[in-house]
């Protein structure tokens, strides 16, 4: 084998090692992207909104979600777009806590949110934070984080400051029941509390396809290998 004849060879080997690598990235990708899905949607909520608060307001013709959250408006999908009073469930407090009850336990639980607004011409104080916690049996409960304004995730809404109070959790977690308590000036004004899992149809089994990716560039590329060594020994 010539000089020549030998860069063609190592030419070719390396093409095959980077389009393994290449494969195998892309592999990686897809295995570790996972859809999260809203599995608090159409799932039904409690409040508590203490002593302190005013339980009729709005109800059951303004903006208010009901004394016992009877409107169940903070899980029916509806979130402010051009307002902030689109599918409001207001409670006219300082301090909310609301249980959300998912149906049963869920795996891979990986972000919380609740949104909440201020309005000035509206007399709606800045809202102050949401704390997180989750439990199993809707007894003990864990806290998992929590929001303050500050790390909060604005968005302006017309004359309305909103905010979504994201928590992104470092590992997926389980529960059934998601507590979120809002703190705010003097309404918590929210209209959507969010609770985002994993899907499990959605995130493929690929370790073995990977596995059986693996063995075959291994046998091609050496497969090549043998095949241009016979050609150039003759």
């Amino acid at each position: 084998m010539n000089y020549h004849e030998r860069v063609i060879f190592m030419k070719k080997v390396l093409e095959l090692l980077l389009t393994a690598l290449l494969l195998l990235s892309c592999m990686s990708l897809f295995v570790s992207a996972a859809d999260l899905t809203n599995v608090a949607q159409g799932k039904t909520y409690t409040v508590d909104i203490g002593e302190s608060g005013t339980a009729s307001y709005g109800y059951p013709d303004g903006y208010g979600d009901g004394p016992a959250a009877e409107r169940q408006l903070l899980t029916d999908g509806n979130i402010a777009t051009d307002n902030g009073d689109a599918g409001t469930g207001a409670q006219q407090t300082s301090l909310g806590v609301y249980v959300i009850d998912l149906g049963s336990v869920v795996d891979g639980i990986k972000k919380l949110n609740m949104d909440m607004y201020g309005c000035e011409g509206w007399g709606v104080g800045v809202p102050i934070s949401v704390e997180y916690a989750i439990s199993t049996n809707g007894t003990d409960y864990t806290t998992v984080g929590t929001v303050l304004v500050d790390g909060a995730v604005a968005k302006g809404v017309g004359d309305w400051v909103g905010y979504d109070f994201i928590l992104e959790l470092t590992e997926a977690q389980s529960a059934q029941y998601v507590k979120m308590t809002a703190s705010a000036t003097n309404y918590i004004w929210s209209t959507e509390m969010q609770v985002f899992a994993e899907s499990a149809t959605t995130t493929p089994d690929t370790g073995d396809n990977v596995a059986v990716l693996i063995v075959l560039l291994v046998v091609a590329a050496a497969g090549s290998i043998i095949v241009t060594s016979r050609k150039f020994a003759k």
